[in-house]
């Protein structure tokens, strides 16, 4: 064999090394091409357990037990056969790693019986290779490269092991977070509910008359309990935030409420100790951002707590400011003090877990050194940054920047006086001490009240009450339930149309990462975390039931008219029909609407004028409706105001809502569009998030006349088809194609607009069905499905039932890559049958 030809077949079996991870595939790979080329009948590889090593000298320093076993042999029995076995027992591999080095130092050798050569080769740090070849033997030059090339498979095996080694610690490590969460999640419960009981008494207690003495224990007692609880709650927060399950809820806050508040639930304690506590704002502090409010509270809490603690005279101050100015504009927080002060060697501790000043501060002054490690973590979490400077015996200044999202005032929600000895509640909750303790909070409010424990049985309450016509106001429903989870009975609820006139807010013992946009989606009030407090509870009621009125008995007023009239919204959406559906909606309420065909044009916009809220295309030219929401969301990340914005799409399939939500956007509504729903979301929005733009309608803006003539103009017509020939004018049964009078009621009685609507419908047909005929012949899948969405949200406005289906069904294959054939056959079926009908309907 010459050199060229023996260098040609190391090369193929190198390139045959190392082209997987996965032990047995790499090594059966390699072993065959080995086999192959080399001509042998036989291959088997051994490997010895031990510690990973990649240097095979380095394993002399001690004697540790070998076990040796057969990682892969070809043929499948070679490993087995008795002659090979025999072989092995004379070879004899090492059993201990102090005889390993030798052993391999030896190797390769040749073992030749009657005409059969078989050779074993090292693989440093990994075991060894056991080839067995008939007729010729190997060169001796070739065996030599062939030992060299045994590197590289004992380094391909050993990174296979790293490997698997590393998927086994990921898959524990992973195992141990879901533990650690379980752990948490059941500590918190296990911790609160006991608490709930102690705090939930006392308060009921403190309500009834007592004396002066009896009130100061039980005020002691309420202190106590009270200091428990925010020493429970910061351990459960730090394993928490370490744990990522932490859930940031933010919502549109007063920020200069909140600053002044925080200040003030503070002062009494500053007052004992006879120190001087106020707050500072700058002039041009804006009032209203999107932010956890409780989160932020807390963050100022523990600042101005800890600098309360530490100060013995002088005064603690929290200034706050805005600076427009700077790079990423954000709000510059300070909490000041004139305490005992931080030695500077300690200064870069103090935002670590359990650390204090020193050991006899600890004694001292108390505490559990969290406070600081969990204002810090909450400021990064919230994308700003904490920084502390200190001078020991003259006090300490703790700084920290928020870069927040600002918002005008919003419009508050309707609300009115309620009598809450009139209203019902149903409290769901599986621990018999919770209903007992919030049943007796419940009945001191004075509210009529339900108790029931598991979800099945709160399903069962809700239906008889609907069917007594006794609704239940609010539902205050535990999430972690056995069986049945709150979440799911809420989902369930909202399935059966249960709960269109209740409020629901969910109870929770930890609220984890995703529970605010889980509430979100289901449409649930919001959630209270456990134990609750009389005072909480009341105020809880008061809000969610007084708002719940007003929508029940709505003033004189067209409040929705009042709330909706001069808004600026950008219309994102491609389709002419549906923009003039759209406009004239927006136009019913004096609202200015501003048109964008795609995601560029809206990014394009939004960045020209502000607006009060965009309602958003899913499926788009050019860019989607999704990718648009988070290429502004990501603008608004460096210091935009958030705009809201509202999904509009004719996927009305499970889990688009929460793809929408999930990509950024506030609010969703499903195609064809209702009046009532398009409102209601609006109004939604405004109350949430307010007006952004503030300017009347300038006298540029377009009518909606002025849009569509624009519209027409610019929109390319097709001639209509052979199909679209005159019928005659006496009307047919058409119920079972579409249904007229559904689809009037669902536009709002707009009989005019709907006929205009189906005009423009009737001239789009032809170019919709003769794309989707020259896409399917190219197997264009992606056009086909777009078309097909489209054409399936313009039949469901006119209620065309059969041929909705239809389309819907050559929107699913063309996603799929299936067979376009059969399902444009029947949307061309239903076609033929539709249009005729709806040409009646105009013509008439």
């Amino acid at each position: 064999m010459s050199q060229i030809h023996e260098t040609e077949l190391l090369y193929e079996i190198a390139l045959s090394i190392g082209n997987s991870l996965q032990m047995d595939e790499m090594m059966r790979q390699c072993t065959t091409t080995l086999m192959r080329v080399l001509n042998a009948n036989g291959c088997a590889v051994f490997s010895y357990d031990q510690p990973l090593a990649t240097e095979y000298h380095e394993l002399d320093s001690c004697s540790v037990a070998l076990a040796w076993q057969s990682v892969v042999s070809l043929p499948r029995r070679f490993a087995s056969q008795a002659d090979i076995a025999e072989l092995i027992q004379r070879i004899g591999f090492p059993d201990e790693r102090m005889g390993l080095a030798s052993f391999m130092r030896s190797l390769p050798r040749v073992y030749v019986e009657q005409g059969v050569h078989r050779y074993l080769l090292a693989l440093p740090g990994f075991g060894v290779l056991l080839l067995q070849k008939s007729g010729i033997p190997l060169s001796d030059d070739l065996l030599a490269s062939l030992q060299k090339l045994m590197s590289k498979l004992a380094g391909a095996a050993l990174a296979c092991r790293y490997e698997e080694e590393l998927q086994r610690q990921i898959s524990a490590a992973k195992a141990a977070s879901i533990a650690k969460s379980q752990f948490l999640a059941n500590m918190s419960h296990e911790i609160r509910t006991p608490m709930n009981g102690i705090m939930g008494m006392l308060d009921l207690v403190l309500e009834t008359p007592l004396h002066r003495e009896q009130r100061e224990h039980l005020d002691l007692a309420r202190l106590s309990a009270t200091h428990l609880l925010e020493i429970i709650n910061h351990i459960l927060d730090l394993s928490k935030i370490e744990a990522g399950k932490l859930d940031l809820q933010n919502e549109t806050v007063d920020l200069i409420e909140l600053v002044g508040t925080s200040v003030k639930a503070l002062a009494s304690r500053a007052w004992a100790k006879n120190l001087q506590i106020h707050y500072d704002i700058s002039e041009n502090l804006p009032q209203y951002v999107v932010v956890d409010s409780g989160r932020l509270r807390q963050i100022i809490t523990n600042l101005l707590g800890n600098a309360i603690k530490f100060t013995e005279q002088g005064e603690v101050t929290l200034s706050v400011e805005y600076r427009a100015a700077s790079e990423i504009p954000h709000f510059h927080f300070v909490v000041q003090d004139t305490g005992i002060g931080i030695p500077k060697e300690r200064l870069a501790f103090i935002f670590n877990p359990f650390e204090q000043v020193e050991s006899a501060s600890n004694r001292k002054y108390e505490g559990t050194g969290l406070g600081l490690s969990i204002s810090r973590q909450l400021v990064e979490m919230m994308g700003g940054q904490i920084t502390a400077d200190s001078e020991l015996g003259k006090g300490t200044r703790i700084e920290f920047d928020l870069p927040l999202v600002l918002m005008t005032a919003p419009i508050p929600a309707g609300s009115v006086d309620i009598d809450l000895a009139r209203q019902r509640v149903l409290l769901v909750d599986d621990e018999p001490i919770n209903r007992r303790v919030i049943l007796a909070m419940l009945q001191k409010i004075g509210v009529q009240v339900d108790v029931c424990a598991s979800g099945p049985e709160a399903l069962y309450k809700v239906q008889q009450a609907l069917r007594a016509q006794q609704p239940y106001g609010l539902i205050l429903m535990d999430a972690w339930m056995p069986g049945m989870n709150g979440y799911t009975v809420v989902e369930k609820l909202k399935e059966a149309e249960l709960v269109l006139q209740t409020r629901v807010l969910i109870l929770t013992s930890s609220a984890e990462s995703g529970d605010s946009q889980r509430c979100k989606a289901l449409g649930i009030a919001g959630y209270m975390t456990k134990p609750l407090t009389l005072t909480e509870l009341r105020r809880a009621l008061q809000e969610q039931l007084g708002q719940l009125e007003y929508q029940r008995h709505p003033a004189a007023v067209n409040d929705t008219d009042q709330l909706l009239s001069g808004l600026h919204v950008l219309l994102a959406e491609d389709n002419p029909i549906n923009q003039r559906l759209a406009l004239k909606l927006l136009e019913k309420k004096q609202i200015t609407a501003t048109l964008a065909q795609n995601g560029l044009e809206t990014l394009s916009l939004c960045a020209e004028q502000p607006f009060d809220l965009i309602l958003m295309d899913i499926m788009m030219p050019e860019m989607d409706g999704i990718e648009a929401t988070q290429q502004i969301r990501a603008r608004e990340a460096s210091g935009h105001s958030h705009i809201p914005i509202i999904a509009m799409t004719a996927n009305a399939m499970q889990g688009d809502k929460e793809r929408c939500l999930a990509a950024g956007m506030d609010g969703y509504i499903s195609k064809p569009v209702r009046p009532d729903a398009l409102y209601n979301e609006m109004i939604r929005m405004i109350q949430q998030y307010g007006r952004q733009s503030l300017a009347p309608r300038t006298a540029e803006a377009l009518s909606l006349d002025e849009m569509m003539i624009a519209l027409e103009q610019s929109a390319e017509r097709a001639p209509l088809t052979a199909t679209q020939q005159e019928v005659s004018t006496t009307m047919t049964n058409d119920t079972a194609l579409y249904d007229w009078d559904a689809s009037l009621e669902m536009i709002g009685g707009e009989e005019e607009l709907l006929l205009s609507v189906l005009e423009m419908f009737l001239e789009e047909v032809p170019v919709y069905m003769n794309s989707l005929e020259q896409d399917s012949r190219n197997t264009d899948y992606e056009k086909v499905a777009r078309t097909a969405h489209t054409l399936k949200g313009l039949l469901a406005t006119f209620c065309a039932t059969p041929a909705t289906q239809a389309a819907l069904s050559l929107e699913q294959s063309a996603k799929q890559n299936q067979s376009l054939v059969e399902p444009l056959g029947r949307l061309q079926a239903e076609m033929q049958h539709l249009i005729p009908q709806l040409q009646q309907r105009l013509g008439h």
